[in-house]
């Protein structure tokens, strides 16, 4: 009963993709079914897309630079968003803080809009950020360790009983490719 008042309420069951009942024409299903089974198709991951976009791999390949170069040309929020970004990178590792006011402004008009508002929130961390020398850097590795050690002093940094055990258990094994170790 409620796969037939789910299809005449919403024009599809509840089983088919929202995306499938946009395309009625059988060519066309067809063509989006054999392009998602292509391999050379594969759409790259977001974080992939991210990475390829703000120039964060290494030489890429030409599909790579033309798929970047295509989806800024389709949509100018990435393409802002894009430039923006780099901008940003720039700035930080630069420590130009004569860029700021400049990068806040067009940041303020583009889909980065709540980034930074949240930055101009706490404006004289960034300023510093961008004009001492100073850096946090060197003290985290010291924390890092510390809080493993304290970890370790409390047992909650030593495997586990069950994992002892499996250790034993693969020390008097014999590795069948080594023979006996």
């Amino acid at each position: 009963m409620h796969s037939v008042i789910g299809t005449k309420a919403f024009g599809r069951s509840w089983s088919q993709p929202k995306w499938l009942s946009q395309h009625d024409h059988p060519t066309t299903l067809h063509t989006l079914h054999q392009r998602s089974l292509s391999p050379s198709r594969k759409r790259p991951s977001p974080r992939q897309t991210s990475a390829l976009l703000l120039d964060l791999v290494h030489n890429p390949s030409p599909s790579q630079q033309s798929f970047a170069q295509t989806l800024c040309a389709l949509s100018p929020d990435i393409a802002t968003t894009v430039e923006l970004a780099k901008q940003f990178h720039r700035m930080m590792r630069e420590r130009d803080a004569s860029a700021w006011l400049l990068w806040r402004e067009a940041a303020r008009k583009s889909p980065l809009h709540h980034f930074a508002v949240q930055l101009q929130r706490d404006e004289a961390a960034v300023r510093a950020a961008l004009t001492l020398p100073w850096s946090t850097g060197p003290v985290e590795g010291h924390i890092h360790r510390l809080k493993l050690i304290k970890r370790q002093m409390y047992g909650r940094g030593r495997p586990t009983p069950q994992w002892a055990e499996m250790d034993d258990l693969t020390k008097n094994a014999e590795d069948p490719v080594l023979g006996d170790r």
